[in-house]
């Protein structure tokens, strides 16, 4: 399972993009393809890729209810003046 995200920010400049899954055993290989594919992205200021936060665990009942491997993927800052 795959929950697309759009994240925001007090801080316009805020841009990067992370993974986050529920429980590692299980959402591992997912977690690692889907950081993989977003790492590529470009940045919003258009030189360079976009920042990345390495996958990291996050309490949500989605993640750790599903018995598939589950992530949820925070892909860019909408409140980025660039994005």
């Amino acid at each position: 399972m795959l929950s697309v995200h759009m994240n925001g920010s007090s801080n316009t400049g805020t841009d990067y993009t992370t993974v986050l899954y529920g429980k590692w055993y299980k959402d591992r290989a997912l977690a690692n393809a889907v950081f993989e594919q977003l790492s590529a992205l470009p940045a919003a200021t258009g030189s360079g890729n976009i920042a990345t936060r390495a996958p990291y665990q996050y309490s949500s009942g989605v993640l750790f209810k599903s018995n598939m491997p589950a992530v949820m993927a925070e892909t860019v800052f909408v409140t980025n003046k660039d994005e």
